[in-house]
């Protein structure tokens, strides 16, 4: 089976960088002869929750994690994969393993975060105040631009 091509139809629709980031964790899988035995159902896995899973760990880490996961949850991704409701329902067995996966991942990279190994993309905050932090200090009061009298 060439799990390249089974990868690469599932990333169509993703955007350039997330398809990427999982292009190359398949080819990572890949080559390392060290996922041989589960290769295919960690390529599966990954096909059906690409859209789920947050490309924010290493791949090394990532590969590792969806190894653990496979090895886990073997018997149940198989049975997900052999059932009718797998392609009566267009894989919706294996994409409900693939979201308890990326469920996993999720707890990772949020402590990752939380310990300062990943960085966010999300935009700093810059707050900029007048040197005076007391506001009765503050050159102008609001009180001011309401003392002059609007009757004319």
């Amino acid at each position: 089976m060439n799990h390249q091509q089974v990868l690469k139809s599932a990333l169509a629709g993703l955007p350039a960088e997330r398809a990427g980031y999982f292009t190359d964790l398949g080819l990572f899988i890949e080559e390392k002869s060290h996922f041989d035995a589960h290769r295919h159902w960690m390529i599966m896995l990954l096909a059906s929750g690409c859209e789920l899973i947050p490309p924010v760990i290493e791949k090394e880490q990532m590969a590792a994690q969806l190894l653990q996961f496979v090895r886990k949850r073997l018997i149940s991704i198989q049975k997900a994969a052999y059932s009718r409701d797998f392609i009566l329902k267009k894989g919706a067995p294996m994409a409900e393993l693939a979201t308890e996966f990326a469920s996993e991942v999720s707890d990772i990279a949020l402590d990752a975060y939380r310990a300062g190994k990943i960085e966010s993309d999300e935009p700093v905050l810059h707050v900029f105040r007048w040197p005076y932090t007391d506001d009765a200090a503050f050159p102008y009061s609001e009180d001011a631009l309401y003392d002059e009298d609007d009757s004319a």
